[in-house]
């Protein structure tokens, strides 16, 4: 492994490792993102892996290649046979970069795993598409593009029915919507083999939620979900809650920054009573409070499957603290707990200009008692760990 990233190395760095490459034959991972490689540099790194037979994993992501610099990359992968992951994401690529690379999966076997971003509207979904179809190898996709109607989803969704080698597949900030989140929920009805979907950041409200929870109840395959950083809400939530109380497959699901509150984690809650397969759950950047932390706690005293849980700037407070405490006592499972972040400690009251001594010994009294108070919990959260056997918390 050879990590070089953020060096400002540029094009003409880019050449030297070009050199570098073409005789050594022991280093299989180069990460050379974030060094302000052009064209020229991209091209001489991508020479060189026409001969050298060592490198599996090659990441340039946030360079300035350009499509002039992916072409170069594509005719490299036409000849290469080693390389197994390819990282090219941040660089500003149209959809002409992804019909040079559509071109090159036609011909190699060995790719495995592809990271790119598409920034031109116009011939994208088409593309994408190819690019799920003109692989045989690959089982990795990660793309960031900028869907503009729902059409295009339906352009790329009809490939994804019929994919038969690709097991992740991730749109991430892709606007997808939940008219594309409808499209993609249909071909997952049908397809057999994609087991990880990161839709993260793709302003997917409810609606989309509603279409992936039908999927959850029918497909036997997915195992990971990521639908981080969008605007599920409570009804969104409620509504994957329900299926995963059915569903026997899915082993890790990210939620974080999705405006859950209370009545979306008592779904959740719910859900976690009966369901025997959910491992991982990501509940950062909601707003649960008290209400809905004393019900997942509740949960999981009887719950024993999960074993990591991201409670992660969920607005917590003292009660909401005691609440896990008391669930530590009876679970024997959970391995990782995340609380950080949270708001133990209660807003602090602001005293108004020019207060009165009186005032002042009021307040001094009544800080004095709540952070005793909030030293107490943390005191029972780290004893409550203690006794526990396996947990670890990060408070």
């Amino acid at each position: 492994l050879l990590c070089l990233r953020d060096n400002k190395i540029k094009s003409e760095g880019g050449k030297s490792i070009g050199e570098a490459l073409k005789t050594n034959k022991a280093l299989r991972i180069l990460n050379i993102d974030e060094n302000r490689i052009e064209k020229e540099g991209a091209k001489a790194i991508s020479k060189s892996l026409e001969v050298n037979k060592t490198l599996v994993a090659l990441h340039m992501n946030c360079n300035s290649i350009g499509d002039e610099g992916v072409r170069a990359i594509s005719k490299m992968l036409e000849i290469n046979k080693t390389l197994l992951k390819l990282d090219v994401i941040g660089n500003e690529l149209g959809y002409r970069s992804f019909d040079a690379i559509n071109r090159a999966l036609k011909i190699n076997r060995t790719l495995r795993s592809i990271i790119i971003n598409i920034i031109e509207a116009v011939g994208s979904p088409e593309a994408i598409s190819e690019m799920l179809q003109a692989s045989k190898a690959l089982t990795k996709v990660c793309i960031n593009f900028q869907m503009e109607n729902k059409a295009e989803m339906k352009t790329i969704s009809k490939s994804l029915k019929t994919n038969k080698t690709l097991t992740k597949l991730a749109f991430m900030y892709s606007n997808i919507k939940d008219e594309g989140v409808y499209y993609i929920s249909k071909a997952l009805a049908i397809n057999r083999v994609l087991k990880s979907l990161d839709l993260s950041k793709g302003k997917i409200e409810a609606a989309g939620a509603v279409s992936i929870s039908t999927v959850l109840r029918i497909n036997r395959v997915l195992i990971k979900l990521n639908l981080d950083g969008n605007r599920i809400e409570d009804r969104g939530a409620v509504a994957i809650s329900d299926a995963l109380r059915t569903n026997k497959t899915l082993t890790k699901l990210c939620l974080s920054d999705n405006g859950i509150q209370h009545r979306g984690a008592e779904a959740i809650s719910k859900a976690l009573e009966v369901n025997k397969t959910l491992k991982k759950l990501n509940l950062n950047g909601n707003r649960l409070q008290n209400k809905g932390l004393e019900a997942i706690s509740g949960a999981l005293k009887v719950n024993e499957t999960l074993t990591r849980l991201h409670l992660q700037s969920i607005e917590m407070k003292i009660k909401g603290a005691k609440a896990i405490c008391k669930m530590l006592q009876v679970n024997k499972t959970l391995a990782y707990l995340d609380v950080t972040m949270n708001l133990i400690r209660r807003k602090c009251v602001k005293l108004p200009s020019n207060p009165s001594p009186k005032l002042i010994a009021e307040f001094k009294k009544k800080e004095n008692r709540r952070l005793n108070e909030e030293c107490k919990m943390c005191k029972k959260l780290n004893e409550a760990v203690r006794t526990h056997p396996i947990v670890k918390i990060y408070i």
